[in-house]
């Protein structure tokens, strides 16, 4: 008896250090932001959030832009570093507007989970608002710990689309397969299950960061319409450059697989289409 009362008071010492570590550096692991790597310039502009943070965006399109479509970044990088990924979009005639969470960048404000909510919020807010674009051409994607905010949005405002990219089911469950403490942060595995919005997931299947398992499960959570891309021999960071011209012509054929859901919806008062392909 007395070598399982110590055997119990050990595992609750752990689970209390557990607890306090997450409590107290949390959020500094979850954000390690980067030093801010541009000034604003042209394309450039800040947004208010409802927390009450600055939010700095960066937009870019062409005179072929159809769609509008909100990036969400991943944790270690900022709008300086993400010209290249966002033209590929551009591209296929997205008007993109990419931003930095509090605490990033430009951004005032200390990052966090809530923070990176209101930040969304405030782009699809000036997307919908002060851009006109109708929510049914409005993207949303999300890359790594940009998953969360993207997905948050798709839970709670109409959106088109949605894909996440090496997304994670929550941030405890990328260092341990179960959860241990009683609540955790983007919790993404609970949120899928919420939105009906039509999804593109997409993975790599060697990520050593946040493991193909994550994507797999996201997607088998999710609700119907959905579809998947997996990217063969990709790791975490090279999904996009290691899918080449499969990468966006997949995000394209997601665009306009949405795009004939809602026309057929519209001529037959029916929902769309559940394909498991575009």
């Amino acid at each position: 008896m007395r070598k399982m009362i110590q055997i119990l008071a050990v595992l609750g010492v752990m689970w209390l250090s557990l607890w306090l570590l997450v409590s107290l550096v949390g959020d500094a692991m979850l954000f390690p932001a980067p030093p801010p790597s541009y000034r604003l310039g042209p394309g450039m502009g800040v947004l208010e959030s409802s927390a009450g943070d600055r939010i700095a965006f960066l937009r870019m399109r062409d005179a072929r832009s159809t769609h509008a479509l909100i990036v969400s970044h991943g944790n270690g990088e900022d709008l300086g570093m993400l010209s290249g990924y966002l033209r590929g979009f551009v591209a296929l005639g997205y008007d993109v507007i990419s931003y930095d969470y509090p605490g990033y960048g430009l951004s005032s404000g200390k990052p966090s989970e809530a923070g990176s909510y209101a930040a969304v919020e405030s782009v699809y807010s000036y997307i919908t608002n002060d851009l006109g674009y109708p929510p049914e051409r409005v993207f949303a994607l999300g890359r790594s710990l940009g998953g969360g905010p993207a997905l948050k949005l798709a839970t709670s405002h109409p959106l088109a689309g949605l894909i996440l990219e090496s997304t994670f089911l929550s941030a405890q469950r990328v260092y341990m397969p179960i959860r241990v403490i009683p609540w955790d942060r983007f919790d993404n595995a609970s949120m899928i299950r919420k939105s009906t919005v039509p999804l593109l997931v997409v993975h790599g299947t060697q990520d050593q960061v946040v493991p193909f398992s994550h994507g797999k499960r996201l997607w088998e959570l999710a609700n119907d319409p959905k579809l998947f891309f997996w990217v063969e021999g990709a790791g975490h960071n090279d999904v996009a450059s290691n899918g080449s011209t499969a990468y966006l012509e997949t995000v394209d054929e997601f665009r306009k697989w949405v795009d004939r859901s809602v026309r057929d919806s519209r001529r037959t008062g029916d929902s769309r289409d559940d394909g498991s392909r575009p």
